[in-house]
């Protein structure tokens, strides 16, 4: 079992409480894809080489430059609300990557690990290509997807079965051309484009493996949650940001022996606060 992820660097203090929290509770050593553009190199490579002098073998961790006509192709659209071109790498790495583990789970950054995320492999009872948590089927879903589309899952957590791996790289292909579709109307674009192309393909899981804040209704949170998605604008690691999840953050913050400046976001507030006046300007 292997895992991906995708690096940006406003969300580097997320990347290394993820992975901290995975490789602590992890029941074997852990490997990980690093996906990023190459210009993030020297971000990723901090987060990285302090993960390393943490847990040494117990996670394997491989940076992975996406290649620039990727990087074009996802970047040619107008993402709304807090989405960048990042999101839709994770729909190009059996493109990019061509050694993988029987199945491979990819993780959203704003994810904390309560426990032994390889224990989800019990919960494969039916075959499926993608395994994922359901999640709240909004409004602006409903006017991208298809009729017979019903249900809908959260792409944070996507464990990917490759036993079929011509299938697999098909319906990908497939998620990638629904985002040519779909990109001028669609706020959830790769999550909207998974769902629609995965859609008689998939099996659900517990929602314990990506507890999200559509789950969350106060606290204590459920004992056996394994996977917390910080989902939102928000993040834990923002400096009095008010995240229901910040405790957990704090504490591999904490694990991980970080300062009071190194923990912080502090210009969350300021980019949220330009970004709100120029859409204001633009119209």
């Amino acid at each position: 079992m292997g895992f991906f992820v995708v690096f940006e660097p406003s969300y580097a203090l997320g990347c290394l409480a993820l992975l901290s929290s995975l490789a602590r509770h992890a029941s074997a050593p852990v490997a990980v894809d690093i996906l990023m553009r190459e210009q993030y190199r020297a971000a990723a490579a901090d987060v990285l080489d302090r993960l390393s002098r943490e847990y040494g073998n117990q996670l394997n961790l491989r940076p992975i430059v996406v290649p620039q006509a990727i990087i074009e192709k996802c970047s040619r659209h107008k993402f709304k609300a807090h989405f960048i071109p990042e999101v839709l790498f994770r729909l190009y790495y059996f493109d990019v990557v061509t050694d993988y583990r029987d199945h491979v789970i990819h993780l959203d950054l704003d994810m904390l690990i309560r426990g032994d995320i390889l224990a989800i492999r019990n919960e494969f009872a039916a075959p499926a290509l993608l395994h994922a948590v359901e999640a709240q089927f909004t409004a602006p879903s409903r006017r991208v997807s298809p009729a017979h589309i019903t249900r809908y899952l959260n792409a944070g957590l996507m464990v990917f079965d490759t036993t079929d791996i011509k299938l697999l790289r098909q319906t990908l292909q497939k998620a990638q051309s629904i985002v040519e579709e779909i990109a001028a109307t669609a706020l959830y674009l790769d999550q909207d484009a998974v769902n629609i192309a995965f859609h008689d393909k998939l099996a659900y899981l517990p929602c314990k493996w990506n507890y999200m804040l559509f789950h969350f209704d106060g606290h204590p949170i459920p004992a056996d949650i394994v996977v917390l998605h910080a989902t939102g604008s928000r993040k834990p690691w923002f400096f009095k940001g008010g995240h229901p999840f910040s405790s957990w953050y704090e504490k591999e913050a904490d694990i991980l022996g970080l300062s009071f400046t190194q923990r912080y976001d502090f210009s969350w507030a300021p980019r949220r606060l330009l970004k709100k006046t120029r859409a204001l300007w633009a119209g």
